[in-house]
C-alpha cells in the first residue's frame, strides 16, 4: 500500500465520527469523494484496494468508513455486511460501559452501539422517484429526486453542457424539496417532469464523452453511478481529474480586428466612442467589480484575463471596459475556468458585433436573455453569416456564459440592458480588438 493511500485511509476513518451527524445520502455524497481521492494516488481503479485496506483496519470506523464505500460502488452494501458492523458496534458499546451482557442504544434505523450509525442499514437503497428538466438563462439541467428505506430523500441535479456531442457540466447534491422550490413563480426555472429512465441514459450517453469533467463531476461521479444504475444498464465509465491543459487563445487575425472595428464605426458613429461621458452606472459596475475580485468572487476571472491584467485603481471606465472586453477576447486564458474557456473558443467576431449592434440599436430596456441575442446575430444586417438551427443552443449556452457579469455589476437589470450596459458594450469590443484603445 502506498504512503498516500494509508494517509488517506487514515484521514477517512478520523473523519467516520462526524458521518453520524449525517444521514445515509450525505454519507454516500463523502463516499464518493473519498474514492475520487484515491483514484488519485493508486493506479487502476481505486474500489478494490480501498476496500482491501479499510477491511483490513480493526475497529468500528473503519467498517462504517468501508460500507460507505461499498454503498457507492456495488449495486448495495450487503445486509450481512451491515449486521456485522451493527454486531461489532453492540460489543464495543458494552465494553465501554463495563455492561458485558448488555448492548447500547440502537440508532433510529438499524444501528446499534455508540458508533455505529443509526443510518446504516439505510445505505445503497435510494432509489428514484421522479425527474425534471430545469431551464433557466444558462442552460438546461437534468434534476433526480431520490428517497431512501429510512425516507431520507435528495436531489441531484447535473448540468447538460449543449453541444454535438452533449457533455455534463456542474453537479449538485442537494435537498429533496428543490423541485417545489424551483416551481415557485418568483423563481426563473421552467420546470418540466421527465421520464426518469430516457433521461437518465442521456446523462449517462454525456458523461462517457465528457473530456474535461467539473471538480464537482470528479467528486460526484460514482454517486451518479449509483443512482442512476437502477435505471439504466450502461457501460458506466467514472470520470477522474484531469491534468488542466490550458487551451490556446482562439486564434485572431488583425484584419479582423481592423475590420470589425471599421463595421462598429460606420454602424454606431459617436454612439460607440470615447469621447460620450460614461453614465453614473458604470461607476457601480466598477465598485462591484472590485469587490468581486477582492472576494475572488465568480466575475473576477474575466478581470484577471483582461488585457494587463488591469489595476483595479484604474479609472472606473476602463475597470469596467477590461472586464467586459476579457470575454470577448481575453489576453490569457488561465484565469478562466472551463466552460468560460470553451465559450470563448466558440464566439467569433461576427457574433459579438451582432449582439452589440443589434442591443444598441434597440436601446436602454433591450433584452439580455441569450436567445434573443442569437436572434440578433441572425437579423444584423452588417453580419453576413447566421447561427444554424444545430448549433444555436450552444451558441446562447456560450453567451450566457460570457456574459455572467452583466446582471451582477449592472451592465443588465432583471434580464435587460441598462443605460450602462448600452453604453459600455460598444466599447467593450474597441478595447478588446483595439490594442491602443483607452490608452
Amino acid at each position: 500500500m502506498s504512503e498516500s493511500l494509508s494517509a488517506l485511509v487514515e484521514q477517512a476513518i478520523e473523519q467516520a465520527a462526524a458521518l453520524h451527524d449525517l444521514d445515509a445520502p450525505r454519507a454516500e455524497v463523502w463516499a464518493s469523494d473519498l474514492m475520487a481521492m484515491a483514484a488519485e494516488v493508486v493506479v487502476g481503479p481505486p474500489e478494490a484496494l480501498l476496500l482491501h485496506v479499510l477491511d483490513s483496519t480493526p475497529g468500528v470506523q473503519a467498517s462504517v468508513v468501508a460500507a460507505a464505500v461499498r454503498a457507492v460502488s456495488q449495486p448495495s452494501p450487503g445486509i450481512a455486511g451491515i449486521a456485522g458492523i451493527a454486531e461489532t458496534g453492540a460489543t464495543a458499546g458494552a465494553a465501554a460501559t463495563g455492561e458485558a451482557g448488555e448492548t447500547a442504544e440502537s440508532g433510529e434505523s438499524g444501528g446499534s452501539g455508540p458508533d455505529v450509525p443509526g443510518w446504516l442499514s439505510s445505505l445503497g437503497t435510494s432509489r428514484c422517484d421522479g425527474a425534471w428538466i430545469f431551464t433557466n438563462r444558462r442552460g438546461v439541467s437534468a434534476v433526480f429526486r431520490f428517497a431512501d428505506s429510512s425516507g431520507a430523500g435528495h436531489a441531484l441535479a447535473i448540468d447538460l453542457i449543449p453541444g454535438h456531442p452533449e457533455m455534463l457540466g456542474d453537479i449538485t447534491v442537494g435537498p429533496s424539496d428543490v423541485v417545489e422550490l424551483a416551481e415557485d413563480p418568483d423563481v426563473d426555472l421552467h420546470v418540466e417532469p421527465h421520464d426518469p429512465i430516457p433521461l437518465a441514459r442521456r446523462v449517462a450517453d454525456a458523461m462517457s464523452v465528457t473530456e474535461r469533467p467539473s471538480e464537482s463531476l470528479v467528486i460526484n461521479g460514482r454517486l451518479i453511478v449509483a443512482r442512476l444504475s437502477t435505471l439504466v444498464d450502461h457501460s458506466w465509465v467514472v470520470p477522474v481529474r484531469t491534468v488542466d491543459e490550458v487551451p490556446d487563445l482562439p486564434e485572431r487575425n488583425p484584419d479582423d480586428n481592423a475590420f470589425a472595428l471599421d463595421v462598429l464605426d460606420r454602424a454606431l458613429g459617436q454612439a460607440g466612442s470615447e469621447s460620450v461621458p460614461a453614465p453614473e452606472g458604470v461607476a457601480v459596475a466598477a465598485d462591484r467589480l472590485r469587490v468581486a475580485a477582492r472576494s475572488d468572487g465568480s466575475v473576477a476571472q474575466w478581470l484577471a484575463a483582461s488585457r494587463g491584467p488591469v489595476d483595479l485603481d484604474e479609472p472606473d471606465d476602463q475597470v469596467v471596459l477590461a472586464a467586459l472586453a476579457a470575454s470577448v477576447a481575453p489576453s490569457r486564458m488561465e484565469p478562466l475556468d472551463g466552460d468560460a474557456r470553451e465559450a470563448v473558443a466558440i464566439l467569433e467576431w461576427a457574433d459579438w458585433l451582432g449582439v452589440v449592434l443589434g442591443l444598441v440599436r434597440e436601446g436602454e430596456g433591450a433584452a439580455a436573455a441569450s436567445s434573443h441575442l442569437v436572434d440578433l446575430i441572425n437579423s444584423c444586417p452588417e453580419v453576413t453569416s447566421s447561427i444554424p438551427k444545430s448549433d444555436r443552443q450552444r451558441v446562447e449556452w456560450a453567451l450566457e456564459v460570457c456574459g455572467q457579469m452583466w446582471q451582477e455589476i449592472g451592465v443588465s437589470r432583471e434580464g435587460q440592458l441598462t443605460e450602462a450596459g448600452i453604453w459600455a458594450l460598444p466599447r467593450a469590443l474597441r478595447y478588446a480588438w483595439n490594442p491602443d484603445f483607452g490608452d
